[in-house]
């Protein structure tokens, strides 16, 4: 007979209060995708992985212990309760996908598919992830990620778990407890040091989130007499627990450092909620017990299936951030795809009323893997079909997709001498282009300048990072701190070389203002004392003024435009231009005076006739997204501008 202070038996009973806490969690989540409130609402996610933890371990135990665990059935119950809904969802939105999405974003679209068949969709989004990678809030699977990170610990914890139980004499159960244990403390360990040096990787990877997972299983090795007995101490953890969590989703937001240790908060908030409500009934989990939070529970899956694809492909063609009525009636449609979902896919399946032997079941899954697997192969090889719309509109998708010139440069790379070199080939660079990714963009009109002009140039550009000494903004993909040793080397890189003339090029609206906490200079000053630094070294300074910013991402408006026979000014719906970073005349002046050669390129993008930005030209994107250049539109807007100043032999600079 089983002990009946053992946790796997102790646990398993239905417990509602679990199915309410799992509809906190993907409310949490569809809220904060919805951007309906809730600012830090993916706490959800990791709510959901303490649960798949406690759960999956109490069952894996539960067997092992009565010697009746079997992988293979283990694996066939994940598959009935996972697959079907998956499938369905990949399947809806490939077909969707083949109406609303251009042929790039379709070819993305279907190599996700592949990779979440082979359950690494979390890979793949971070290998894909990046400054240029385009709006994340546009990739219909990208949640799969999550799904992912939990296919890969059911692949593993199930095997792990009897090696553990049966690796040496004593108590089994304490031995998997410490198992989680190190699990615990050596991925907690990783997730804080990734975080703020591997972020994407952290995020979205198995190592650095399988602490949370591990929560839920040392939890469910706890005996029954480490839960509370008292009811004060109850109603006081479950409370605590989802204040912890309700907090996190209302404090944290899309820049708060994460998962590391900010994810602990969500983590011992669902640990405490579920410890508490175990032994004895509290209020907390009574209201979360209730029919309608139930509901919601066990409708979560399908919810958290389909809410993204319907926001994602909503986003695609909002181009900008849609109406909040616009968010509501897609939050209504998915929770209604939701309940489809569980009324004929989940359930059927999952209690066996539809392909009840092992035989057909195992073979209606292949086959309709097989299908998405022919069917997402197809689409990539053929590059999303582009002929599905018209060329003109698939030209213009083209051109946001050519590559940066100029790659990001780190410290490091200017200490090892690892530069991005452009112009004419051989002899010493007497150019250097210093800038955030706006200055990655017009690399290409210096490229062929340089290269009429028979010179050589050099790059050091990084994104989100201003080109100003001394200088710190604390943005997702900069340097950050890392800004102020750059802005040194490329002072010492000036004092050793030949070079003669240094491009600023940035995006400069985003670096004015006053600096928040962390971060360091006062824009104007800054800029001013770089000019001055620049000078001393012997080279002049010219400054590249910011290029007019879009509501809406030009390539995209151009193409929509293309497809619906729309005006591109009328498709955005919105004015077509941002203001500018705001320089006074008198600002100038002084940069002026410190010597700085200040260049405009608005003037060449200002169209009289309609009094607005130009967007394109000569069927072309001059943009790949809303403010950053193409090549082409580099070529076209910045070139002219470089010829017109001419500086082609600039004379040594007196300090």
């Amino acid at each position: 007979m089983p002990d009946a202070t053992n946790p796997a038996d102790f646990r398993l009973a239905y417990r509602p209060e679990i199915d309410g806490l799992r509809a906190v969690a993907v409310l949490l989540v569809v809220l904060f995708h919805a951007g309906l409130g809730f600012p830090g609402g993916y706490v959800g996610v990791d709510v959901f992985f303490v649960i798949s933890g406690f759960l999956i371990t109490s069952l894996v135990l539960k067997e092992i212990e009565l010697g009746r665990f079997s992988m293979l059935r283990f694996w066939e119950r994940r598959v009935r309760r996972l697959a079907p809904a998956m499938l369905a969802m990949i399947f809806g939105v490939l077909v969707v996908g083949w109406f609303l999405l251009l042929a790039q974003d379709y070819a993305e679209l279907a190599s996700s598919v592949l990779w979440q068949i082979a359950c690494v969709a979390n890979v793949f989004f971070w290998r894909n992830t990046g400054y240029f990678a385009g709006g994340a809030d546009e990739k219909p699977l990208l949640h799969t990620w999550s799904l992912a990170v939990e296919e890969q610990f059911y692949l593993a914890l199930p095997l792990l778990l009897v090696l553990v139980w049966r690796s040496a004499p004593g108590n089994p159960v304490a031995r998997c407890r410490a198992f989680f244990a190190l699990i615990i403390v050596g991925s907690l360990a990783l997730s804080a040091y990734a975080t703020s040096a591997h972020a994407a990787a952290a995020f979205y990877l198995l190592p650095s989130r399988a602490w949370e997972l591990a929560f839920g299983g040392l939890l469910a090795t706890l005996p029954k007499r480490w839960f509370p007995v008292k009811a004060a101490a109850a109603e006081v953890g479950a409370l605590l627990g989802l204040a912890l969590i309700c907090g996190a989703a209302v404090l944290f937001n899309e820049d708060t450092p994460f998962p590391g240790t900010a994810a602990l908060a969500p983590c011992l908030g669902a640990a405490a909620f579920i410890w508490a409500s175990s032994s004895r009934s509290t209020a907390s989990s009574r209201i979360l017990s209730t029919r309608p939070a139930v509901a919601v529970g066990l409708l979560s899956y399908s919810l958290y299936l389909w809410h993204w694809p319907v926001l994602a492909f909503m986003n695609y063609w909002a181009l900008s951030r849609a109406q909040t009525a616009s968010r509501l009636l897609a939050v209504g449609l998915a929770l209604a795809l939701a309940g489809l979902s569980y009324a004929l896919i989940e359930q059927p399946f999952r209690r066996k009323r539809v392909l009840a032997d092992r035989r057909s079941s195992v073979l209606a899954f292949a086959g309709s893997v097989s299908f998405a697997l022919v069917a997402a192969a197809l689409i990539t090889q053929m590059q999303g079909l582009p002929s599905r719309h018209s060329p003109r509109a698939e030209q213009f998708a083209a051109d946001a997709r050519e590559p940066h010139f100029s790659a990001s440069v780190k410290p490091q790379d200017l200490e090892r001498g690892r530069l991005n070199r452009f112009g004419a080939s051989g002899g010493d660079a007497d150019l250097l282009l210093w800038g955030d990714s706006h200055a990655m963009a017009v690399a290409p009109a210096l490229d062929r300048f340089l290269a009429e002009k028979g010179r050589s140039g050099l790059a050091v550009t990084h994104p989100a990072t201003a080109p100003i000494l001394d200088f710190v903004r604390n943005a997702k993909f900069g340097l950050g701190a890392d800004a102020i040793p750059q802005g040194r080397a490329v002072l010492e890189l000036l004092e050793r070389s030949q070079v003669k003339d240094v491009f600023l090029v940035a995006r400069w609206s985003n670096y004015q203002g006053e600096p928040l906490p962390g971060e360091r200079g006062d824009f104007e000053a800054g800029l001013l004392r770089t000019v001055e630094g620049i000078r001393s070294e012997g080279a002049r300074p010219w400054i590249v003024r910011e290029v007019p910013a879009h509501f809406a991402d030009v390539p995209k408006a151009l193409a929509f435009a293309a497809i619906t026979g729309s005006n591109p000014l009328e498709f955005a719906s919105r004015p077509t231009h941002q203001p500018h970073e705001g320089w006074s005349e008198g600002f100038v002046a002084q940069l002026e005076e410190r010597g700085a050669v200040v260049l405009d390129p608005r003037p060449a993008f200002y169209d009289a006739r309609t009094q607005t930005y130009l967007m394109q030209y000569d069927d072309h994107a001059l943009y790949r997204d809303s403010h950053h250049l193409t090549p082409y539109g580099a070529e076209q807007m910045i070139l002219p501008l470089l010829r017109a100043a001419a500086p082609e032999t600039s004379k040594q600079v007196t300090p």
